[in-house]
């Protein structure tokens, strides 16, 4: 809460692809304010980026979602409960991410629920 309203926060953490820019515009329809992570962020700053905004949810690569399920296990991204990757997870990924409380759900899953008609309605910026 601040500014007399609920903010609503997803990271993105990926090198420049199609899917950064999808994500980009998601958050724009849906009034959500997008967070970017960047190769040059040590844990610890991106920890403390996750603190600040309470984020729950990223939309990554499968290499980044390893980092964030890491820092889950060392006592960090306590907020995070969904990851969103952009490709595949191997299995021992998606068991290790389960472990910690963390769902995945891959960006083709969430485009095709969209299609399906069961996205959320428009929120006004």
């Amino acid at each position: 809460m601040g500014e007399d309203k609920t903010w609503r926060f997803l990271g993105i953490w990926m090198k420049n692809r199609w899917e950064w820019t999808a994500s980009l515009l998601s958050c724009m329809y849906y009034s959500i304010t997008a967070v970017g992570f960047y190769d040059a962020m040590s844990a610890e700053q991106v920890d403390f980026i996750l603190n600040q905004t309470e984020m729950q949810t990223l939309v990554c690569t499968a290499d980044y979602a390893k980092k964030v399920v890491t820092m889950k296990q060392g006592g960090k991204a306590q907020n995070v409960t969904s990851i969103i990757i952009t490709d595949d997870a191997d299995p021992a990924q998606l068991s290790s991410a389960q472990e910690v409380g963390i769902a995945i759900h891959t960006f083709a899953a969430v485009m095709q629920a969209g299609d399906q008609g069961s996205a959320m309605p428009f929120i006004e910026p």
